[in-house]
């Protein structure tokens, strides 16, 4: 069977990037606090993925409340995929898109076709700028896919 997106495709994609948010989550700018993210990503299909990436560490009470970067990522990730838009468009210009349950910052991305990326852990912008950097490197990494399946003489996804 010749799939396209699979969980290991976005896996490598986000192993593929872990020195990158690594770096990034090592400037101080970028973050409040905490030097990890949690990332969660769905593409059509029910795929799902659910990931870290960074140096997690114990939660330092000078941070103020232990949040669940995972189940702020996944909130994230969910309102872009009810709303097909990212966090940043929604809760900064569209704020009458949120519903009762839905976190006020942004982090998240969608793409036509059904993926969504939602992470957490950073500030919300930074969020947001690694849950792009999934999207597109998952987008690129299908691109190949399909390019490796075509120079192998598979004509059709079967």
């Amino acid at each position: 069977m010749a799939e396209i997106l699979t969980k290991e495709l976005v896996t490598h994609a986000i192993n593929f990037l872990r020195p990158s948010i690594r770096e990034i989550l090592e400037n101080m700018d970028c973050i409040w606090g905490p030097t990890w993210v949690e990332i969660v990503f769905s593409g059509p299909r029910g795929l799902f993925v659910q990931s870290s990436a960074g140096f997690k560490t114990e939660w330092n009470p000078a941070w103020g409340e232990q949040r669940d970067f995972s189940a702020v990522a996944e909130g994230k990730h969910n309102l872009s995929q009810r709303e097909r838009m990212s966090g940043s468009a929604i809760v900064q210009h569209e704020p009458w898109r949120l519903q009762r349950g839905d976190w006020l910052y942004s982090g998240s991305a969608y793409r036509e076709g059904g993926l969504v990326c939602g992470v957490s852990g950073a500030k919300g912008e930074v969020d947001e700028m690694i849950a792009n950097l999934v999207l597109e490197t998952v987008i690129g990494l299908c691109i190949l896919r399909r390019r490796e399946l075509h120079d192998n003489g598979v004509k059709q996804i079967c």
